[in-house]
C-alpha cells in the first residue's frame, strides 16, 4: 500500500492505517454536484443505530458529511429503511434520524441524515469545513426544554420493581436530572409507578419513578418522584460535569441511607442477560461504566468462553482453545446467546493490555474487516 493509497487515523488512544478506497466508496449515480453539495471527510467515530424493526446496534462511522454518513455494519440494510443515529462531533451529542441509500454488503451502509438541529449542523460544518464551532441561539421552547431536562447518553445497569411486578434487571441508557429511558423488551404501561435502583459514581439512588411514555421492544421513559438530596447532587455532578460536593446530611439520613444498602446486599450481586436485547458492546459498556471486576462468560452458537475485566478494563480471554486476542476476536460475532458476569474481587493477569476497551474493539472490528476483505 503507497502514501497514495492510505490515510493514518490518529485517535485519543490509538492509530492505525484505514484503505481510502473504503472511504471513497460511495454508488456509481452519484453526480459532480452531490459531491460539492456534501463534501466528505474520513472521520472515526462510535455511532449507535436503532429504529422499528432493527436491534440496536453499536458500530463506527468512518467518513461524514454535511448531509450523511458511511458506517461500518455487517448487517445488510435495504434503502429506505429509517434508523434512529446517535453519536458524538466535538463533544456534541448528534442524535437524528437516517436514510439508508445504499449497502455495500459485509462492508457498511451509507445514510443520509434527516432532521439534523442547527446545533448539530454547526458542530458538523465546524468539523468539515475546520470552522470554530459557533452554536446558534436557541430558540425560547428548545432552551426551556434543554434547562428543564439536559440529557446525557449513560450506560449503567437499573433495578425496576413495583405493586404486582416481577423484580427486572435491566439498563439505563439515557438520563436527565428528572428522568431517565430504561432499555427493556417489558414495558409498563404509562402511570405505573416503579422503584429504582441504580448508581452514579459510587452513589446508590433509589427512587420512585412514574412511566410517561413507552416504544414497544425497545423501553420506556420514566420521570423520577422523590430524589434525595444527595441523589440531585450525585445526577448534578454527572450530567453537568461539576465536582460532587455532598449536601449535609439530614438527622434521619443515616439511617434511612443505610437501608437501601443493606437490601441491595442481598439482591444477586451480577449482570446477566439475553443477547437478543443487548449487545456484547453495550454489556462491556456497562461493565467499564461501573468499573466491575470478574470473568463475563458467554454461551452463544458464535463462540463460547469468557472476557475477564479488572476494575471494569478488558485484560484477558479465553474461548477454546485460544486465549488473549485471539480468543477475543471470537466474541465479535456474537448476537444471540446469554452471558453472565461473575464477580471477583481478585485481579486477573494482564493478558490483553490496551488504552481503552472501545479503542481495543473498534481495533479488532478493523482488523476483521481488514481480513475479511482480502478473502
Amino acid at each position: 500500500m503507497n502514501d497514495e493509497q492510505r490515510l493514518v487515523y490518529s485517535g485519543h488512544h490509538s492509530s492505525f492505517i484505514v484503505p481510502v478506497q473504503r472511504f471513497k466508496s460511495e454508488p456509481a449515480m452519484k453526480s459532480d454536484k452531490d459531491r460539492r453539495e456534501a463534501k466528505r471527510i474520513s472521520y472515526i467515530c462510535e455511532v449507535e443505530c436503532d429504529g422499528s424493526g432493527v436491534s440496536r446496534l453499536a458500530t463506527r462511522i468512518n467518513d461524514l458529511s454535511m448531509t450523511g454518513a458511511f458506517i461500518d455494519t455487517v448487517t445488510n440494510f435495504s434503502p429506505g429503511t429509517i434508523l434512529k443515529l446517535r453519536f458524538h462531533v466535538k463533544n456534541i451529542r448528534i442524535e437524528t434520524t437516517a436514510e439508508v441509500r445504499y449497502c455495500m454488503p459485509r462492508m457498511g451502509v451509507g445514510v443520509r441524515f434527516l432532521d439534523l438541529k442547527p446545533e448539530h449542523a454547526a458542530a458538523l460544518e465546524s468539523l468539515i469545513e475546520g470552522k470554530p464551532l459557533v452554536l446558534p441561539p436557541p430558540t425560547l421552547s428548545y432552551g426551556k426544554e434543554r434547562r428543564e431536562a439536559k440529557r446525557i447518553s449513560y450506560v449503567c445497569e437499573v433495578e425496576c420493581e413495583g405493586a404486582g411486578l416481577n423484580r427486572l434487571v435491566t439498563r439505563i441508557n439515557d438520563l436527565s436530572m428528572t428522568g431517565t429511558f430504561i432499555d427493556s423488551t417489558t414495558c409498563y404501561s404509562p402511570g405505573t409507578i416503579l422503584r429504582l435502583r441504580f448508581r452514579i459514581k459510587g452513589i446508590l439512588i433509589e427512587a420512585s419513578a412514574q412511566v410517561r411514555y413507552t416504544t414497544p421492544q425497545k423501553g420506556m421513559g420514566v420521570r423520577f418522584l422523590d430524589l434525595k438530596p444527595d441523589h440531585v447532587a450525585a445526577l448534578e455532578s454527572l450530567i453537568e460535569g461539576k465536582p460532587l460536593v455532598m449536601p449535609p446530611p439530614t438527622r434521619e439520613s443515616p439511617g434511612r441511607g443505610s437501608q437501601p444498602e443493606s437490601g441491595m446486599s442481598k439482591t444477586p450481586d451480577m449482570l446477566s442477560g439475553n443477547f437478543a436485547v443487548v449487545s456484547m458492546f453495550d454489556v462491556i459498556q456497562i461493565i467499564e461504566n461501573n468499573r466491575l471486576g470478574g470473568a463475563l462468560v458467554v454461551t452463544s452458537p458464535a463462540a463460547n468462553g469468557e472476557i475477564q475485566f479488572n476494575d471494569g478494563q478488558i485484560v484477558g480471554a479465553h474461548s477454546g482453545l485460544k486465549t488473549g486476542i485471539d480468543a477475543l476476536k471470537r466474541f465479535l460475532d456474537v448476537t444471540e446467546g446469554s452471558f453472565e458476569l461473575k464477580r471477583s474481587p481478585n485481579c486477573y493477569p494482564v493478558t490483553i493490555d490496551a488504552p481503552s476497551n472501545m479503542s481495543l474493539m473498534l481495533d479488532l472490528l478493523r482488523v476483521r474487516d481488514e481480513e475479511a476483505a482480502l478473502r
